[in-house]
């Protein structure tokens, strides 16, 4: 299991599609989208200890994934193009300077 949350939006298909989504719809900047990932990888991780179930990658409809599997889905569909990340970075600067100073 990736311990990492980047790593997971990197080697699972269901996080990099959860990212993907909350970079590119809902406009959120990186760090919020991966607190958000961050977030469902650790419910994962407590899920896998008391279940005692191994970790399995599996695309977004739920199919056991292999790694390689895994890795050329994510490529083929869940890029974050570099142009994205500036763009909700000056979405999210200017939500922050909108607000009233407490």
């Amino acid at each position: 299991m990736a311990r990492h949350p980047l790593a997971g939006r990197r080697t699972d298909p269901q996080l990099a599609a959860f990212y993907h989504r909350l970079m590119t719809t809902q406009r959120h900047c990186h760090t919020q989208a991966t607190i958000a990932v961050a977030r469902k990888l650790a419910e994962r991780t407590r899920v896998t200890i008391t279940t005692g179930r191994p970790y399995q990658l599996r695309d977004t409809n739920g199919d056991p994934v292999t790694a390689r599997g895994a890795k050329e889905l994510i490529d083929a569909h869940y890029h974050v193009d570099t142009r994205t990340h500036p763009h909700n970075r000056a979405h999210t600067d200017t939500m922050q300077n909108s607000k009233p100073a407490r």
